[in-house]
């Protein structure tokens, strides 16, 4: 119907979400393009990185890093009270590294969590 020049607010959570990686960001890459050339307007969340689109790219803004410096102990209880959800325009397709952060909180063996670090190159 959006093709079809109707205006909607299209809200979609996590399109593609239990697809491979390839094809899931392929899927909400095409989506994007397609719902870009109508009238309509879309809230659209994902965990895929490096999607193209003319629109905002928000994300959260992640773990407060002052709160994660200044951390004494270390557990599964505190990770929401480092998060700040608040929302931050993407640049260049820079992606949060908050999986990795947590993995450390919780106790992840250093050697994995660096080595996964390495692999995406991020600190």
């Amino acid at each position: 119907k959006a093709k079809r020049g109707r205006t909607y607010l299209i809200l979609i959570d996590e399109l593609a979400r239990t697809t491979n990686p390839l094809e899931g960001g392929a899927i909400v890459e095409a989506y994007l393009k397609i719902i870009g050339k109508t009238n309509s307007f879309s809230i659209t969340t994902t965990h895929y990185s490096n999607i193209e689109t003319k629109g905002k790219h928000l994300r959260i803004k992640g773990i407060d890093r002052d709160k994660l410096e200044n951390l004494e102990n270390t557990s599964i209880d505190i990770i929401q009270d480092l998060m700040d959800y608040s929302l931050v325009e993407v640049e260049d397709q820079e992606a949060p590294s908050e999986a990795l952060n947590i993995a450390e909180i919780l106790g992840v063996d250093k050697e994995l969590i660096n080595e996964a670090r390495r692999s995406i190159k991020i600190k």
